[in-house]
């Protein structure tokens, strides 16, 4: 939430300190990224090429730049971006099984076509059954909680 607050000062206003933090914790989140999946996310012994130094760092960088690039442009409605924020618990709760399920029926090569099919399907598995889950079970007891505090 910080690096968002201080990303919507320096691009959205137009704040010159706000724009220098913006890109030391730019630099500051690539680094640690790369500790993260360099040091504590080390390969299994599985040998998952998915959970690699690598593909975690991508998987960072890309949601980075992608951040940073709607920041600096602003981009303020994408409107599935936004869907994929109100689904987003949902989301985390149903990727691994989506991911263990897709790795038990089909498991990846590693960096091969069939490994970005792989991964199209674990997306559109885990957002299809997250788009359910948040439909049918998470807005449902939001709305309960609001009608039960009010």
């Amino acid at each position: 939430m910080f690096t968002g607050a201080v990303f919507r000062v320096a691009f959205l206003d137009g704040n010159r300190k706000a724009t220098r933090a913006a890109y030391g914790l730019v630099a500051a989140q690539i680094v640690a990224a790369f500790v993260n999946c360099g040091i504590l996310f080390r390969v299994p012994s599985n040998g998952n090429v998915y959970f690699s130094p690598v593909p975690l760092f991508a998987a960072y960088l890309l949601a980075l730049v992608l951040f940073v690039f709607c920041a600096k442009f602003k981009i303020p409605n994408i409107k599935r971006l936004e869907y994929m924020g109100t689904i987003s618990y949902s989301l985390y709760l149903n990727q691994a099984t989506a991911l263990a399920l897709l790795y038990y029926l089909m498991p990846p090569v590693g960096a091969s076509l069939q490994g970005l099919v792989f991964i199209g399907c674990v997306v559109t598995l885990a957002t299809a059954a997250s788009a359910l889950t948040y439909r049918f079970i998470e807005r449902p007891f939001i709305n309960l909680g609001r009608t039960i505090i009010h």
